[in-house]
């Protein structure tokens, strides 16, 4: 069968405007950039018209910023009231990319965007405590996606070499994101 199509809303700058933050030069928070530049490149996944399309991808990319739920409750509103496909599935087929610590759960826990799929570096799916240290699920497993940052290659000989020592002979390292 075919493929579902993407729809990319393309919102005025006015409704997407908003404040630079330090993390907005952090590779690490610009995993959207990787998947928008992806996403326009392949023809076949998108939609050419509203009609046509499965999901929906609202541009309201964010990285760790105050405000962050208002920035996502201002786009909601701009959609909703302008595009009638946000009411058509309550929202259910809009997807939100957010890379900012704790996005996925802000997504989640807005009135407005919690029908939506978050994609999100972190989706919490369990109730061990964590972000905001509550005690709450901040992710639905049967409609979010957790994406794993997308971190620049290492370059720099010094890590190059360090990588290529024998394993013991390397310092314990850890990484999570």
């Amino acid at each position: 069968g075919r493929r579902p199509t993407v729809y990319v809303y393309d919102l005025p700058p006015v409704v997407l405007r908003r404040r630079a933050f330090a993390s907005d030069r952090d590779p690490i928070f610009n995993t959207h950039h990787a998947f928008l530049e992806a996403l326009l490149a392949d023809a076949p996944s998108l939609a050419r018209s509203p009609a046509e399309a499965a999901l929906f991808l609202v541009p309201a990319f964010a990285t760790n910023m105050e405000a962050l739920r208002e920035y996502y409750s201002h786009a909601q509103r701009h959609v909703a009231t302008h595009h009638p496909w946000w009411t058509a599935s309550g929202g259910a087929n809009h997807l939100w990319w957010s890379t900012a610590d704790g996005g996925g759960c802000e997504l989640n826990q807005l009135r407005e965007t919690r029908h939506s799929v978050a994609v999100a570096h972190y989706i919490k799916a369990n109730r061990s405590g964590g972000y905001r240290r509550t005690n709450e699920r901040c992710g639905v497993a049967s409609k979010d996606v957790a994406a794993p940052p997308k971190l620049p290659f290492a370059t720099e000989e010094r890590l190059l070499r360090a990588g290529r020592r024998p394993l013991a002979a390397r310092a314990l390292r850890f990484f999570f994101a």
